[in-house]
């Protein structure tokens, strides 16, 4: 704070009730207006010893050029003066304005000129008496005037400070996007910031009728009674977070602190400070969906890795089960009661082996034979078996896009999800209803791609197969694509045709939505990439090796699976062939050593303990490269390296196989045993 005397220290200690103050004050400079040189002389000398510096004018005048000239902190006007009197010098300094204290002196005692100067403004008026004690009384005098002067300016100072701070709350009130509001008790508001009209969609003149609970959600209205009764009755409330309602009807996420204006004790308004968290919350559920649905995916990976798993130790025993079934239906009778039995046991094992081609392809384990074909095509040459397979009371629909583009796929396996969905529609509309299956192109761009977990952005064709049947819950459809999860009656279905559908499209490295709720009906989308041209080093099957039609042909069976191994070796011997076996690589090396490498065939699983089929067989080569070799395997995918093992030229039997399947294959390679 900056005081007029910049020789007078302001030493205060400010408490918030009442203001403790001392002042002392060193070389004051006073103007003194006295046309008695005698007298201004005698105040002069009397008033030096205690601090002040006198300057005198003899006439107003005068008086009034030395104080335009200098800085001075009291005047001491002397009323009759040549020139201009007291007054008239009092006028013309105090029109400008701001001014030091004035000590007006008169000779002679005059109401009306001191009423007059103390309505110009005046600190005091004096009158001078003629044993002079006036003297006596003027430092205290001055010393008065000057502390009302710095209270005076304090004050102005203080009112000064917090008109800025009012108008730095008021322009932070007025221009920031938080939502203020003052409500009073009975529920009205006193007053709303501009961004909460915008942000609600009111004008000022609306939010004079509205009421706090007009605006609330009704679903947090009990909720918002709650806080604001707290909030009446004295506690400060934070983070509380509710929905507002916008005159339009849009609801809006906020989070804010509320507290109490009171005066003596009695609550005025509730303030409250609210922020718009609609697109924070919405972007945590999205995150929050995200999550789900990559733990949801994960937990399909891990449930297909498993499923593949089991597909191919399915393959291991149904090649045994079919293979001696084949075999002891070959030494029964027609007419022999047992050969119905076992006829029973082939044909349940090959149903199980469809369930296990099933779960391969669920778990993408099952080599696709690529085609360039359109679905259109595909979906048309079916419609007939489809409306066989759905029940007359409904309604098949097929809407084709009459460019569409073709797709790179397995007809086979799309004909196999079209069916899938089929039959899931028709379970789902035991009344009857409309299934419709409609194509189109479709492009996905990177913020589309966002918003439809596992997408990505690209052109693609899309399949939608829609009913109108009872519909799915949530948690229905969270689970739907599970192997073995189904809603039928128990003996009713496998639980695969969905799981199967989904590891179609992922085969086809594409994805699937689903939209569908109880009593509505569902809805799937199928998004398959569309086909781009590019060059391909496809390398025909080379199984052109030399037959043979000697005897006594000698094989070499390599087969970790004790039943797998036992059947080849068994039906190899009744073809009459020469057999070894071996259940891992290293046996077979042995065996393979000691009989100097003399062997037509080596006949061998590709996935086994230690090395694999292919790496034993690279071995075997070296030392035999006339050795015919044949390979086995459960698995479909790229552990089983079909692809790979064709490429080169070597011959591969897909598990389950018949007795007959491998005769006829070593047959092939090397003639009759």
């Amino acid at each position: 704070m900056q005081f007029t005397n910049l020789d007078c220290f302001y030493l205060s200690s400010q408490y918030r009730k009442g203001v403790s103050v001392m002042l002392i004050y060193k070389g004051i400079r006073v103007l003194l207006l006295e046309d008695d040189p005698g007298l201004a002389k005698l105040l002069q000398k009397r008033l030096s010893p205690h601090g002040y510096v006198v300057d005198i004018a003899y006439d107003g005048k005068s008086g009034l050029t030395m104080y335009h000239k200098a800085h001075y902190d009291i005047l001491v006007l002397d009323q009759n003066m040549p020139e201009y009197d007291g007054l008239e010098v009092l006028r013309r300094i105090a029109d400008p304005g701001p001014f030091p204290p004035v000590i007006m002196l008169t000779g002679a005692g005059n109401e009306r000129i001191a009423v007059e100067a103390m309505k110009l403004g005046a600190s005091d008026y004096i009158v001078k008496d003629i044993d002079g004690c006036y003297l006596d009384l003027l430092p205290s005098i001055f010393q008065r005037a000057l502390n009302q002067q710095n209270l005076v300016k304090e004050k102005q100072w203080a009112e000064k400070t917090l008109k800025k701070s009012e108008e730095l709350l008021r322009d932070l009130f007025e221009n920031t996007s938080d939502l203020i509001q003052s409500v009073s008790p009975d529920e009205k508001f006193v007053y709303v910031n501009p961004s909460w009209r915008k942000t609600l969609g009111y004008s000022k003149k609306e939010v004079q009728d509205l009421s706090l609970f007009d605006i609330i959600h009704s679903e947090h209205t009990e909720q918002c009674r709650n806080v604001f009764k707290r909030v009446l009755s004295g506690e400060n409330v934070t983070d509380v977070e509710t929905v507002f309602v916008s005159k339009k009807g849009k609801e809006i996420i906020v989070e804010g602190n509320i507290s109490c204006k009171r005066e003596n004790g009695k609550a005025i308004q509730t303030r409250g400070i609210f922020r718009d968290i609609t697109t924070r919350k919405q972007l945590e559920q999205e995150k929050e969906k995200l999550q789900s649905l990559l733990l949801q995916s994960q937990k399909m990976e891990s449930i297909g890795r498993l499923a593949g798993g089991v597909a191919h130790e399915f393959n291991n025993l149904l090649t045994g089960i079919i293979g001696f079934s084949e075999l002891s239906l070959g030494k029964i009778e027609e007419n022999a009661p047992l050969r119905e039995d076992v006829e029973s046991i082939k044909k349940a094992a090959k149903q199980a082996s469809t369930l296990a081609h099933h779960l391969l392809t669920f778990s993408r384990k099952r080599k696709i034979e690529f085609e360039i074909l359109n679905i259109n095509d595909i979906i048309e040459n079916a419609e007939i078996m489809l409306k066989h397979l759905l029940s007359e009371n409904i309604t098949l629909v097929l809407n084709f896009a009459t460019n569409l583009k073709s797709i790179e796929s397995d007809s086979e396996l799309i004909k196999q999800l079209v069916v899938n969905l089929a039959t899931n529609a028709h379970d789902a509309m035991p009344e009857g209803g409309t299934f419709e299956i409609s194509t189109s192109n479709k492009t996905v761009n990177e913020d589309e791609s966002l918003k439809m977990p596992e997408a990505h952005p690209g052109n693609f064709v899309c399949l939608s197969v829609k009913d109108t049947g009872v519909g799915m819950n949530k948690d229905i459809i969270h689970r739907m694509f599970e192997p073995f999860f189904g809603t039928k009656d128990i003996g009713k279905g496998t639980g695969l045709g969905l799981s199967v559908v989904y590891g179609i499209v992922k085969q086809h490295k594409g994805w699937i939505t689903v939209e569908s709720k109880p009593g509505q009906g569902t809805e799937f989308r199928i998004f398959l990439p569309v086909y781009s041209r590019r060059q391909k080093n496809m390398t025909e099957n080379k199984n052109s090796l030399i037959k043979s039609s000697n005897s006594g042909k000698s094989i070499l069976v390599v087969e970790d699976e004790g039943i797998v191994r036992d059947l080849a070796v068994r039906v190899l011997r009744e073809g009459g062939y020469d057999v070894s076996e071996a259940a891992n690589s290293k046996e077979a090396k042995d065996v393979f050593m000691t009989e100097n490498g003399n062997f037509n065939l080596v006949f061998s699983d590709v996935v086994m303990p230690g090395e694999t089929g292919p790496q034993l067989v690279d071995q075997l080569l070296f030392h035999n490269p006339q050795l015919h070799v044949l390979f086995s395997s459960g698995y479909s995918d790229e552990r089983s390296k079909r692809h790979i093992l064709l490429d080169k030229g070597f011959p591969f039997l897909q598990k389950p196989y018949t007795p007959s399947d491998l005769l006829l294959v070593v047959e092939d390679l090397i003639g009759k045993g």
